[in-house]
């Protein structure tokens, strides 16, 4: 074997390696943009204003148990009685 022989068949180990990763990668990519369907141009993402603006006129008033256990939960004074 000449010795020009061994470095083609390094060079051409290289290359296989090189394309089974380039293909090992390409599989990985078209997984991951199939599973996230946020990326796909056939994903629809729902308008929440409609949802956003009930919530806000809606203008809930928590019992008197839930502040209490929320600054329970917390730790922290939410809902705080005012100081006067």
């Amino acid at each position: 074997m000449k010795n020009t022989d061994l470095i083609e068949f390094q060079f051409r180990q290289e290359e296989e390696l090189k394309r089974r990763r380039r293909i090992k990668n390409q599989f990985e990519y078209d997984r991951l943009t199939k599973q996230t369907r946020t990326r796909t141009a056939s994903s629809t993402i729902p308008d929440m204003r409609d949802a956003y603006q009930q919530v806000q006129e809606f203008d809930y008033k928590p019992t008197q148990q839930e502040i209490e256990f929320r600054r329970f939960v917390t730790g922290c004074g939410y809902n705080a009685k005012e100081s006067k």
